[in-house]
């Protein structure tokens, strides 16, 4: 039947000429849709990617012939008929491709979407078929004229995986100048996902071999968008001549020249991906983060950008913490923001309460408040039903900052439970299984609905050699607490389901109730206050709600030597569990 109604169609020769145009374009398993078009809008492309295309555009030129346009707009535009579009873009020459993409753009606005998806897919198509007839030159005129057209989604065409394999073919073998070093880190750092064309080892190959070189070449402007293209294609390089560059980009960051902000936190996002502490940094943002003034000339994302490298490098400052914590929760009492920039995602949520967790910030209830009711906007919103890690990581960091919510963990664990990933993450899934193992353990009532084969609490669960730390003399404080009388067993466990740090688990003649001897290294251990960094709260204060006592050893208990006695002193460890706030 189905085939009877092609034949018809094809009869009918309006209706005729439709159907071939569909059936090419079917064929060419086209990149773009007419939805594509219709909700394509270029405020997500960002200020600092305009920056840096106008810098490639200028860097493009010092190692470009200038070709002349030999083409005319008449000629492509309008478009009346598919057919003869087609026909006259098979007679283009390579060169002049880019210039027809520039007409395309001036044609868009009045074209129907339909018709321009079409367009669209066939000089992507046409350009995918010439592309190992484009030099190096051709290439990059023909990426850039695609970047004006479709900034935010250029990284959708064929052409652009081609033109990445082919410039990095020769790029590899002839990079003889820092601006097509430049004009290549630009149109990688494009794309976020370069198992795309099988393209991510060759590009680490690519900027190892040469970053080294044109280093010193580089301007402030050169540095961010090589940063900003490592960082955002999760490229992890050892050079400590580039993190050195990135710290001094920070230290002699101002405020004084417009947009400059949005390069310092390029540097700051490149200096958490490739895991440089400094302290040097921390003051010189602390500078900033004091003062609300300057830190109002930052968009949300980069003033979180700000608390989390305090985070991961551990500096509990509380001066700038509190700054950073009203002016976030400033923004999120303001109504929605219609700029995609200014808006505060779910994503952004996550990272402040982590922020606040792991430098255990201590929220007022107001704030608490504020902060379960945006996040219940956006569940209603249906914000978070393909981000659901989103909502379990900010329900367990609210849960380790004493900040309780039933509501939210019920959407947490129903919206995580739900989605179907299709990668392996162990490391975000064991974020559901510690909170559930929390609630299980502090809130039993709230987890009725649990398989009975859920274990949050297990001392005889096996302890892999990988985890334990090779600074930790785990043996011999074993051996130090087996020489005493009242000890009459003790073991390494990871006893909370989800928690994946040591400790020792000791069992005395004197009571029937085990103690626990935990473990502070500096990585874990905040600068400042000299408290435990947020996980290790955590395990401490569920060991503690379970009736068990707890000794913790700090980084100075370590090196020190301590006999058995001062070890078994539990009376001289700190009370680290609080009480807790429930909605």
């Amino acid at each position: 039947m189905i085939n009877n109604c092609m034949k018809s169609i094809t009869r009918w020769k309006p209706l005729s000429g439709c159907w071939n145009i569909l059936e090419k374009t079917n064929r060419s398993f086209a990149s773009f849709t007419i939805k594509d078009i219709l909700y394509e809008t270029s405020d997500e492309a960002g200020t600092l990617l305009t920056r840096f295309a106008k810098h490639v555009a200028i860097e493009r030129q010092k190692i470009c012939e200038e070709i002349p346009t030999k083409v005319q707009y008449a000629d492509y535009f309008p478009v009346s008929d598919i057919r003869y579009f087609q026909r006259e873009l098979s007679k283009t020459p390579t060169n002049q491709l880019a210039s027809v993409i520039v007409f395309a753009s001036s044609y868009r606005p009045n074209a129907d979407p339909g018709k321009f998806a079409i367009i669209l897919n066939e000089m992507d198509k046409f350009a995918m078929e010439n592309v190992e007839k484009m030099d190096a030159d051709t290439i990059l005129r023909t990426l850039y004229s695609f970047l004006f057209l479709i900034p935010n989604w250029m990284t959708k065409l064929d052409f652009y995986t081609a033109a990445m394999k082919n410039l990095l073919r020769n790029a590899q073998k002839d990079c003889e100048s820092k601006e097509l070093f430049i004009q290549t880190c630009f149109y990688f750092g494009l794309s976020k996902n370069l198992s795309r064309g099988n393209l991510a080892n060759s590009w680490k190959l690519f900027v190892e071999a040469h970053l080294s070189r044109f280093l010193p070449q580089m301007g402030v402007l050169d540095l961010a968008l090589v940063a900003s293209a490592i960082y955002k294609t999760s490229t992890k390089i050892e050079n400590e001549n580039f993190n050195q560059r990135l710290v001094d980009g920070v230290l002699s960051f101002s405020l004084a020249e417009g947009g400059n902000d949005a390069l310092l936190i390029t540097f700051i996002k490149s200096l958490r991906f490739q895991r440089v502490n400094s302290t040097d940094v921390c003051k010189h943002l602390t500078n900033i983060c004091t003062n609300p003034n300057k830190l109002r000339q930052f968009q949300p994302r980069g003033q979180i950008h700000m608390f989390a490298f305090f985070a991961d490098n551990l500096w509990d400052n509380s001066a700038a913490a509190n700054t950073l914590v009203d002016e976030f929760i400033r923004n999120l009492k303001m109504p929605p923001k219609n700029t995609y920039a200014d808006r505060v995602r779910g994503k952004d949520i996550a990272s402040f309460l982590w922020c606040c967790s792991q430098l255990n910030y201590r929220m007022s209830r107001e704030q608490f408040c504020v902060v379960e009711d945006n996040l219940l906007e956006k569940v209603q919103k249906n914000e978070f039903v393909y981000f659901p890690d989103q909502l379990v990581e900010s329900c367990l960091s609210l849960w380790i900052l004493g900040f309780k919510s039933k509501e939210l963990l019920h959407h947490a664990v129903s919206l995580k439970l739900q989605a179907q990933s299709k990668r392996h993450q162990p490391k975000v899934d064991s974020r559901l299984t510690v909170l559930l193992s929390a609630a299980h353990i502090e809130e039993p009532t709230w987890c009725s609905s649990l398989p009975k084969s859920f274990k949050s609490f297990d001392l005889n669960s096996a302890v892999p050699q990988y985890l334990l730390n090779t600074s930790i003399p785990y043996q011999a404080i074993i051996s130090q607490l087996c020489e005493s009388e009242k000890v009459s067993s003790v073991k390494i466990a990871c006893p909370i389901s989800g928690i994946n740090i040591p400790g020792l688990v000791v069992k005395t003649s004197t009571s029937n109730t085990p103690f626990f001897v935990e473990f502070m290294t500096e990585s874990q251990t905040l600068l400042t206050s000299r408290q435990p960094v947020a996980i290790l709260r955590l395990k401490i204060q569920l060991l503690q709600s379970m009736g068990h006592k707890v000794r913790v050893l700090t980084p100075e208990d370590l090196v020190n030597p301590l006999d058995e006695n001062d070890i078994l002193d539990i009376e001289t460890n700190a009370e680290l569990s609080r009480n807790s706030i429930k909605s």
